[in-house]
């Protein structure tokens, strides 16, 4: 027998393994969607679908900002969202520091929604508010810099990293002090009037089209579209 014959056991086999792949499949959504808008629209949402069926939810009309984030589930022709609750405190900047003998100092802007990823930077060192020199980051987003007495700081990042359809560019400034640091700064990119939305469960009907890359949820009345777009 030819080795590259496919035995009636061996045909079962890849049969099992492509009806257990697509059954795994069937269970996640990933990527980013958006919801399809007509050109006169006064709101927007998007979903961003994360490994570990976590999922980041945005949406904007007339009354403001909304960001919720969570856990889903796919059961049947439903889909439920199980919102976690999220601290106020995302929506502030927060700066820490560590001394390093290093013979310069190193800063990391962390996006504060996973607590791990870095986003790319850019530095200004200013002395009597002039800028004398700038940077960016590297790829890992770290910042090298040294301060002389009298000069300042000032760090600026545009969390492009994040699905946020409301994110904006964020800027710091501060006296480092002369004692070389390891400074991370946390933000979250979420303006601070967001409404964080709180611990909830919501259930929709959905109609999944993967080969598209679209789907549907029904709303109090109407169907919504949603549809893959880049972060």
């Amino acid at each position: 027998m030819d080795e590259f014959s496919i035995t009636p056991m061996r045909l079962s086999v890849i049969v099992l393994l492509v009806l257990v792949g697509l059954e795994v499949n069937a269970q996640k959504l990933q990527g980013c969607y958006s919801q399809q808008l007509g050109p006169m629209a006064e709101s927007a949402a998007r979903y961003h679908f994360l490994p570990e069926n976590t999922f980041i939810y945005e949406m904007w009309d007339d009354t403001g900002d909304r960001f919720g984030k969570g856990k889903y589930e796919l059961k049947g022709d439903s889909i439920y969202f199980h919102f976690h609750s999220i601290p106020d405190s995302l929506k502030t900047v927060r700066i820490m520091k560590q001394p390093v003998t290093d013979s310069v100092s190193t800063l990391q802007v962390i996006n504060a929604l996973n607590g791990t990823e870095p986003w790319a930077c850019y530095y200004q060192i200013l002395e009597d508010e002039e800028i004398i020199e700038t940077g960016h980051s590297d790829v890992l987003g770290r910042v090298y810099f040294s301060i002389k007495p009298g000069q300042t700081l000032r760090i600026g990042a545009h969390p492009i990293q994040t699905t946020s359809i409301y994110n904006y560019p964020f800027q710091v400034e501060f006296d480092p002090g002369l004692q070389n640091y390891h400074y991370v700064i946390f933000t979250s990119g979420l303006r601070t009037y967001t409404w964080l939305l709180p611990a909830k469960t919501e259930v929709y009907a959905i109609k999944r089209y993967p080969y598209k890359r679209k789907f549907k949820i029904k709303g109090y009345n109407d169907w919504i579209w949603f549809e893959a777009c880049e972060k």
